[in-house]
């Protein structure tokens, strides 16, 4: 069941993406805003190092598949690979929302990022960017969360 289920979500997200168009203005629809605020509040609670409001923004379903390293799977597996890292380097993130399609109970929101990071006080910032495209599903009092989310950085 669990693999009809997933199998029709992808079908119905690639064929939504198939009808929509680059985001050029900000989002339309109240569901599109609300997921592009999911979005803000990602980069808002990574650059304030405040790891508990980050992983609120996360399904308990929610599977994080970060570049070179394992998928995370449930909510608390993604806290547990993420906590540490909040506070621990001094880091400037930013997020660009390029797409915004809602399906139903789910939807996407498709994108590009930069972070700049010091591992270490005494060091020099280290920047990357990349992209990313994060899937959220609507939880029962009609609020979204994150359900998927994967990214990588571009080539140096």
């Amino acid at each position: 069941m669990k693999k009809i289920l997933s199998s029709t979500i992808f079908c119905l997200l690639m064929l939504a993406a198939v009808q929509s168009q680059t985001m050029t203005t900000a989002p339309r629809t109240p569901d599109e805003q609300a997921l592009s605020m999911v979005l803000s509040s990602y980069a808002d609670t990574v650059n304030a190092g405040d790891p508990e409001a980050w992983i609120s923004l996360w399904d308990t379903d929610g599977i994080q598949l970060p570049q070179g390293a394992p998928m995370n799977v449930g909510r608390s597996a993604i806290w547990k690979a993420n906590k540490d890292s909040f506070g621990a380097i001094e880091m400037k993130y930013s997020i660009i929302q390029n797409e915004i399609v809602v399906f139903g109970e789910y939807g996407y929101v498709r994108g590009t990022y930069s972070y700049t990071f010091k591992p270490t006080i005494d060091s020099k910032p280290i920047a990357f960017a990349g992209k990313y495209l994060t899937i959220c599903r609507r939880q029962s009092d009609g609020t979204w969360r994150i359900y998927r989310d994967t990214f990588n950085a571009d080539a140096p």
